[in-house]
């Protein structure tokens, strides 16, 4: 998908969980700057796209160890930006950061464990 696209679904993603939460568009902006930073962090852990034939991130297709770091990062990045933006200030700094440590841990598990499920199935219906 071009760039344009993925800035536009992810705002409206952040958006749609941004109504439903009741979040003033904290969700929206986070997922925006996510995708805007997506090529980035892919760059990142992995600079030659020639030798990627399907650019898309997946465990099938960077293998555990790279997925795992650009999914972290990812992962960081966007709850990095979802609770400075909810704080919005630094004098509870600690809670924030714990905040941010526990919810990225969280999921990225929960990320990694759907992911792993979906390689399996997929995996199983090419056999």
């Amino acid at each position: 998908m071009s760039a344009n696209w993925v800035m536009c679904l992810s705002f409206l993603l952040g958006l749609g969980v941004d109504i439903f939460s009741d979040t003033q568009g904290m969700n929206a902006l986070a997922s925006t700057i996510l995708a805007a930073s997506r090529k980035w962090v892919f760059q990142l852990y992995f600079p030659r796209e020639d030798d990627l034939g399907n650019p898309v991130p997946s465990m099938r297709s960077l293998g555990l160890v790279v997925y795992a770091k650009y999914m972290l990062t990812a992962v960081l990045l966007y709850c990095i930006a979802v609770f400075f933006i909810q704080a919005f200030t630094l004098r509870h700094f600690e809670i924030t950061l714990l905040r941010i440590i526990s919810s990225s841990v969280l999921t990225f598990l929960m990320l990694l464990g759907f992911d792993s499920i979906a390689t399996t199935r997929h995996s199983e219906k090419r056999l």
